[in-house]
């Protein structure tokens, strides 16, 4: 299967808003509470998004697809974790952690679930979103908010299938 160019592209735009938003408080762009904000809104579920979306391309067509991914998951967990410990962060208030964990979640739900109802994806994700709020107090990067954006983006993928 060949690279999809409007992922890739997509993928590029997330990235650059990522940066600016890293970037904005050391370079004084933006006052870190204030501006900034909307631009973090704006990248990082998309950039989930993609992350379930991409995901999802890949079980279709590789071999080690579980393995391979929940080696990755595992690696981000033990890094973000790190993170925490030496920065004295909750472990969810490290992306690298939330990410890993909710990709850990989502794996077998992408491997066993019919892949035929794309709808069931979207209520998943809105499930997702619900528990989020009521977990709140696991911190910036609680892991069924992040879920609940890349089953949206395995929904999209199963919706739009290339």
């Amino acid at each position: 299967m060949k690279r999809l160019r409007y992922v890739d592209f997509l993928r590029g735009i997330a990235v650059v808003w990522m940066i600016i938003l890293q970037t904005s408080h050391s370079f004084g762009w933006f006052d870190m509470y204030g501006p900034s904000l909307s631009l973090w809104i704006n990248w990082f579920p998309l950039f989930m998004i993609l992350v379930g979306y991409s995901l999802r391309l890949s079980s279709k067509r590789s071999q080690g697809f579980l393995k391979r991914n929940v080696k990755r998951a595992v690696f981000l967990i033990v890094v973000g974790g790190l993170l925490c410990v030496f920065q004295g962060w909750q472990i969810f208030d490290e992306a690298l952690s939330g990410i890993g964990l909710a990709v850990l979640l989502l794996l077998p739900l992408i491997v066993y679930i019919d892949k035929k109802h794309w709808g069931l994806w979207f209520l998943l994700g809105f499930l997702c979103f619900l528990a989020s709020q009521l977990t709140f107090q696991l911190g910036a990067f609680n892991p069924f908010w992040l879920l609940s954006f890349m089953t949206v983006g395995v929904g999209f993928c199963r919706l739009y299938e290339p």
